[in-house]
């Protein structure tokens, strides 16, 4: 299976634009799938036509198959990955073994990684700490999304997140 833009993306592209009335945006996420069994690697389209407007500073992909994260992480115009990571392997593209080779292969070709569902989509709520600890000690996130649900979340995952990072 090669792995293509839906056949709308100039449509969309341009609604982007439109949207945004000419702000240049810091990163453009694109959300990639792909089978998990019989893919074979071939080069992805270059969404070449925003980054040419100098509007785009970054283009990265939210992965959510294991075969679409490899090849994340080797094509030359991924700039960002998304990918799913926590210390149970609930919901994941594969287990934290097999994704977390690939997120360090992504980092040394120069991609920037963020990790989403550190909490398995709530699942792992009951224990943020280790969730939070689990995905920065994996050593390959430096930065997450995690999506709370209300502001006591928001200020017991930052407390969370300060007491890992102290100020020195």
């Amino acid at each position: 299976m090669q792995m293509s833009f839906k056949p709308d993306w100039e449509q969309a592209a341009q609604r982007f634009e439109a949207w945004w009335a000419g702000e240049v945006l810091d990163r453009v996420c694109l959300q990639v799938y792909a089978p998990k069994d019989n893919v074979t690697r071939q080069n992805i389209p270059t969404p070449a036509s925003l980054e040419e407007r100098q509007r785009v500073r970054a283009v990265g992909l939210s992965c959510h198959s294991l075969p679409a994260l490899k090849a994340a992480a080797e094509n030359p115009w991924v700039e960002v990955i998304l990918a799913r990571l926590n210390y149970d392997g609930m919901l994941l593209d594969a287990t934290p073994a097999e994704v977390i080779p690939v997120l360090h292969t992504a980092q040394r070709n120069g991609k920037a990684v963020y990790g989403m569902k550190i909490f398995g989509e709530g699942k792992l709520k009951d224990n943020p700490e280790k969730c939070i600890r689990y995905a920065f000690e994996t050593g390959v996130i430096p930065a997450m999304t995690i999506g709370m649900m209300s502001e006591e979340e928001i200020k017991q995952d930052a407390a969370i997140v300060r007491g890992l990072f102290p100020k020195t």
